[in-house]
């Protein structure tokens, strides 16, 4: 790694990671810096720009790619930072409310082969039980003194999520780790992926509760402050098409791995649960956790 050079910071751009993330003009192009949040983020933030370069060596991915990494290094405050490529491109909901049904299809079928390529290469191995209760022993103490859950709630939560850790075998492989249409970036035919995270564990599971966090939940059109409310409408009728297909792939798989995506399905939205600070947003982890609460009766 490499100290920070001096460059000419053009504009900031607001992510939830707590990271600082601007783009930056070095020389004649511009460039995307992500700087980590904190010391103790530094570790993170190098495991997911090295995440970022591994997803660019899956060649298989034809019509996903992501900002080439072009270099990385230390600020003056001894926070790690990555440079990146610019992508001049769409966000998922400006893209999706002009495309037509064909480049819908489209969509659908890169979706399922970009899953089918993850998980063709992961491996089965023995369920991640400690790594399971070390983040649930974590979420406890980060949620313990925030009020926007009641402690009832958290109790069941917690209580729900410690009996019914999976024995079946668990499939363990790469992952995107925060795959939510809000990370994807639309421009010529491409779906460009963002803001990799190193998930507590690896695997493709994990990247399709992301999806369905946003195509049968419509988290990232909660968030999306720019979305007007017509256009909204259009969103979640293309997310709940994509869903479809989603969960007809879900219901292919043989019943161990159903069992670890149900169950990772609940414990993606407590980990929301710490980041979460406006009232829709809480209002949306609540029901939704509920909700999935009340199927496993």
């Amino acid at each position: 790694m490499k100290n920070l050079r001096s460059n000419t910071p053009f504009l900031k751009i607001e992510g939830r990671s707590g990271c600082n993330i601007t783009i930056i003009q070095d020389r004649e192009k511009f460039l995307v810096r992500k700087v980590s949040s904190s010391f103790s983020y530094n570790a993170r933030l190098v495991k997911q720009a090295r995440k970022q370069n591994e997803f660019k060596q899956l060649n298989s991915l034809v019509f996903f790619d992501s900002p080439k990494i072009f270099s990385q290094g230390i600020t003056h405050e001894e926070l790690n930072y990555f440079d990146m490529e610019y992508i001049a491109a769409e966000k998922f909901s400006s893209f999706l409310c002009r495309i037509s049904v064909k480049q819908i299809q489209q969509i659908v079928k890169h979706i399922i082969n970009y899953l089918d390529c993850l998980f063709e290469s992961a491996q089965p191995t023995n369920p991640p039980i400690r790594i399971i209760y070390r983040k649930i022993n974590d979420l406890k103490t980060i949620l313990c003194s925030n009020e926007n859950f009641n402690k009832e709630f958290k109790q069941n939560v917690f209580s729900f999520l410690e009996k019914r850790i999976s024995k079946a075998k668990f499939y363990q492989g790469y992952c995107h780790g925060d795959l939510t249409f809000s990370n994807m970036l639309f421009c010529n035919n491409k779906i460009y992926l963002i803001d990799f995270l190193d998930s507590f564990v690896e695997s493709p599971i994990i990247d399709l509760v992301k999806l369905r966090q946003d195509t049968k939940f419509f988290w990232s059109i909660i968030v999306d402050a720019d979305l007007e409310n017509y256009n909204s409408c259009k969103t979640m009728q293309i997310l709940s098409y994509i869903d479809r297909y989603l969960e007809q792939y879900l219901l292919k798989w043989e019943y161990e791995m159903y069992t670890w995506y149900k169950y990772l399905e609940l414990f993606n939205l407590v980990r929301i649960m710490p980041y979460v600070t406006k009232v829709n947003e809480i209002n949306f982890v609540k029901k939704h956790i509920k909700i999935l609460l009340n199927s496993y009766d």
